[in-house]
């Protein structure tokens, strides 16, 4: 995945569906320099030359909250600081993992 300044965030580790319409909302992005897990929306997401690029970058990635989504799927309080964070509208629905990808 990379950000819109054509950096590279990370790698999609998994992709968190919504429950109700179940299509992808969140990607789990494993950065390659930290190691570090960060949940990405991908609502806006465009597929450029075979990578996944969000209107996000590097630096509001990074400072994303940590959440633990051990239990495959995102609360809906996770989801108000991840959209507040993103600067993102606010949605009423939860969301489970659905699949994996590379990148």
């Amino acid at each position: 995945m990379t950000g819109d300044d054509g950096v590279e965030l990370g790698v999609i580790e998994e992709v968190f569906d919504d429950d109700v319409k179940h299509k992808p909302e969140w990607a789990l992005v494993r950065s390659r320099e930290s190691g570090d897990d960060h949940l990405v929306p991908v609502g806006a997401s465009e597929m450029v030359d075979g990578t996944c690029r969000v209107p996000y970058t590097a630096e509001k990635v990074a400072a994303a909250p940590s959440l633990n989504t051990a239990d495959q799927h995102i609360s809906p309080e996770q989801e108000e600081l991840l959209r507040s964070h993103y600067g993102i509208g606010v949605i009423t629905t939860t969301w489970a993992a659905g699949s994996s990808a590379e990148e």
